[in-house]
């Protein structure tokens, strides 16, 4: 447990709290994550990654690359969950019948009739095809807010910390401007000197007078 949380914390949250701090506009963000998530839901396991790059390569600056390609890699969980619904979705477009999933047709199936299961993986594809532009934009007009929200607590988190620091720095300056003050004062108050010269001109009068 204790490594899936650090992983999680090394490979997800912090690049993702670092992606929002680079100054990236929102909607910019919002976009990459969508794209890069929904693409991540190809029921291809493994091919994912791959279109990313290629996205990535033709939209050049119309995305965040590294929030793109993290989105990807968020989405895997949801990529194995929604295989089947992507699988009854074409199933639905193309009027097939119902491939029968349960763990041992499936052992089955891949086994004994791998014609089926390849028909069933492409069922899932079309599925998956006809949903992402739909889920891309509802994805984004989700996340533009969300992430405006964030930038804009971190961006006070700064100011704030900013704030703190220069306040810091004026309370030590002041201290020390204080006691650089207290010092002179201490020195030009000492008895010592004037009194070694009054005593001096004293001796200095009588000498003169006997």
């Amino acid at each position: 447990m204790g490594n899936c949380k650090g992983w999680f914390q090394r490979k997800v949250a912090d690049p993702f709290w670092s992606y929002l701090q680079q100054g990236a506009e929102p909607r910019v963000l919002a976009r990459s994550a969508a794209v890069g998530f929904n693409i991540g839901l190809c029921p291809l396991v493994g091919v994912s990654t791959g279109i990313t790059v290629v996205v990535l390569l033709i939209t050049r600056s119309y995305l965040h690359g590294p929030m793109t390609l993290l989105a990807n890699l968020v989405a895997l969980p949801a990529d194995i969950a929604l295989v089947l619904p992507f699988m009854r979705l074409g199933e639905v477009l193309l009027q097939a019948p119902y491939l029968p999933v349960t763990p041992v047709s499936i052992k089955d199936i891949v086994f004994n009739h791998p014609g089926d299961a390849l028909k069933g993986l492409g069922h899932a594809v079309l599925g998956w095809v006809v949903c992402f532009p739909l889920s891309t934009w509802l994805t984004a007009i989700v996340l533009r807010p969300v992430f405006a929200v964030l930038q804009r607590r971190l961006e006070r988190r700064r100011l704030d910390g900013s704030l703190e620091v220069l306040l810091e720095e004026d309370a030590c300056s002041v201290s020390s401007n204080c006691d650089d003050r207290n010092l002179r004062r201490s020195g030009s108050m000492s008895p010592g000197p004037p009194l070694r010269g009054r005593s001096a001109r004293g001796q200095s009068a009588g000498d003169s007078i006997v």
